[in-house]
């Protein structure tokens, strides 16, 4: 390979990334899909997005897709995909600045840099357990954060590892990504203390104190971007409305509703699958059926417990032998394991979260399980060529050993991804795992019914009601069946269900109004309608059915008065125009 040698291993590296992505190119939109992007008006109006949230830089890459090719979902893939096939390839270049620190060259262990980084990489990009924060468009919150994440990092180890008078910008590099990650996902938070944490691993103590505590500094700072943007001044909380605001609202709920001793307590069960899918990745699934747990003494949690604290001490003994004259590949092993709980812990730690489990919480944490990986099978190697005599070169053992795990993985992310690329056989898969899951029976229903499978469709709307007859989107997608079918009776029923069980749902109380004015019920209609104009006055088709509702009771002047209100709003809604000439003509009014 020669002087070449990396410019063909990345170049390998994106061609295997997009393949073995290219089934879901053409995927639809799934899940949070249709709230973050869809129906999001924000990123069809950047000045919605202003203040910024932690998750700014994400919409406004949703923003340029939407500019770019509007609803059509191949060009939002393809970001996708082509910032998974960056990550990989800062994979590779993480790992090769790890194994050419001063500490490693040493010990005499930097002549394992390529190897080590072609096995890190490749496993990173084609590990199945990846697919959900690239293929699902919305966990691009994900993905996108590990980018600015890896190359902040990798960024700092190339200035702290060159001597030449431009490495500063190197530094600079690092500082902005730093900044760039706080505004992508609130687990950018993490960034400072990893390269601290790298600092102090990597390069020698004899270096001044001063020097390298002047460096790390401002990354510390960084650090009070997320808690700011979250908890700090009313300017930054948002504008009050938008996806943004309400995923931070959101976040803000789940730490008032989820004990944190319940969560930290789920978490090591939680911690003890992600584990697992790492080193096995089957049974994976969109929507885990993970109930909290509220005690520290079930004998999962202290199985579970006892597994996740194991991997954890075997990091720290790692590290601490690499450090006191240990092997360099125990340093580097140690290091993975560290970064990975590191990166994980906004997320399963004590912070609780209502749904206790995604498997694109493992996307960046896998980075640093790709590089204990790449250091365990270098010791491998390391181990056959002193006892067994290996004639192998650690290049040909890192490209042989790669590939015998690349290849399965890269069938099982393929094999995911025809999942992603259809939905009904998407939510079947997730229903055949999680058939006691009120949220992913209403979620096939709710595919069915659009796919013109209505009895289906209905069928699980009724068993999600079933399972959780408190599940507003259950009753309310049952309340609209009827309704679609004329079935008002039932219609109002379920949509009363649903705005009990959520009285802010603004959707269910349109529909019940109108399931109301249809049965001739005008007063509970209006009820509704005024509802919904006291939490957004700028509805103007609620302000249209409000005024259908007044007209109906004879009360036409103020009829006549919300359908004008309606065209202020929008000029161009022509039922609002056609009622009011009905009015100014006399002929509507009771009937």
């Amino acid at each position: 390979m020669g002087r070449y040698k990396n410019l063909t291993a990345l170049a390998a590296l994106a061609a295997l990334t997009f393949l073995i992505y290219s089934n879901v190119l053409n995927g639809p939109f799934i899940f949070d899909d249709g709230m973050y992007i869809a129906t999001n008006r924000q990123i069809q109006d950047l000045s919605l997005l202003w203040p910024p949230s932690p998750r700014y830089l994400t919409f406004l890459s949703f923003a340029l897709n939407y500019a770019v090719g509007g609803f059509d979902t191949f060009g939002y893939h393809f970001f996708n995909v082509a910032v998974h096939a960056v990550n990989s390839a800062l994979v590779f270049a993480l790992a090769t600045l790890l194994f050419n620190t001063p500490m490693m060259k040493e010990k005499g262990f930097h002549w394992y840099a390529f190897p080590a980084a072609i096995t890190a990489s490749f496993l990173f990009a084609a590990h199945p357990v990846q697919t959900q924060a690239v293929s699902y468009i919305t966990q691009r919150f994900a993905s996108l954060t590990a980018l600015f994440y890896l190359l902040s990092l990798a960024s700092y180890l190339k200035w702290r590892t060159s001597e030449n008078r431009s490495r500063f910008i190197f530094y600079a590099i690092a500082f902005f990504s730093a900044i760039a990650a706080q505004f992508t996902k609130e687990t950018g938070f993490t960034l400072p203390a990893v390269i601290v944490l790298t600092e102090l691993v990597f390069f020698r103590r004899t270096e001044k104190t001063g020097r390298r505590a002047a460096a790390l500094l401002p990354f510390l700072f960084v650090m009070a971007i997320v808690p700011f943007l979250l908890f700090g001044l009313e300017f930054s909380a948002g504008s009050g409305q938008g996806v943004s605001e309400t995923t931070r609202r959101i976040q803000l709920r789940d730490l008032e509703s989820v004990s944190t001793h319940d969560y930290l307590a789920t978490q090591f069960r939680v911690m003890a699958t992600y584990l697992r899918l790492l080193v096995l990745p089957i049974g994976q699934n969109i929507d885990y059926d993970y109930p909290l747990l509220r005690s520290f003494v079930l004998p999962e949690v202290i199985l579970s417990a006892a597994l996740v604290a194991s991997v954890f001490i075997l990091g720290v003994y790692l590290l601490i032998r690499g450090r006191r004259g240990g092997s360099g590949l125990c340093l580097v092993a140690g290091y993975g394991i560290i970064f990975f709980f590191m990166a994980i812990s906004v997320e399963s730690s004590i912070i609780p979260i209502n749904d206790v489990i995604y498997e694109h919480r493992l996307y960046l944490p896998d980075a640093g399980a790709a590089i204990f990986f790449s250091a365990l099978l270098m010791g491998v190697f390391s181990f056959l060529r002193k006892r067994y005599a290996l004639k192998a070169s650690a290049l040909a053992w890192a490209i042989c050993v790669t590939a015998a795990l690349a290849l399965p993985l890269s069938a099982a992310t393929w094999s995911r991804n025809n999942l992603w690329a259809d939905e009904v056989l998407f939510w079947r898969d997730a229903a055949e795992k999680s058939p006691q899951k009120a949220r992913v029976r209403n979620n096939l229903g709710n595919v069915l019914y659009k796919k013109g499978q209505a009895g289906e469709g209905m069928a699980e709307f009724r068993k999600a009601a079933e399972l959780d007859p408190s599940f507003a989107d259950a009753r309310y997608n049952l309340g609209t069946a009827y309704k679609d079918l004329g079935m008002m009776e039932e219609a109002i029923i379920e949509f009363e269900a649903a705005v009990r069980s959520q009285p802010g749902k603004l959707n269910a109380r349109n529909n019940l109004g109108l399931a109301y004015y249809t049965v001739g019920r005008y007063g509970e209609a209006e009820a509704q309608f005024k509802y919904i104009l006291s939490v957004n006055p700028g509805d103007y088709r609620a302000r249209n059915h409000l005024g259908l509702a007044y007209s109906r009771a004879g009360r036409m002047d103020e009829a006549a008065s919300e359908f004008r209100k309606a065209l202020s709003i929008n000029p161009a809604f022509e039922p609002a125009a056609g009622n009011l000439r009905q009015i100014e003509m006399g002929g509507m009014g009771r009937r």
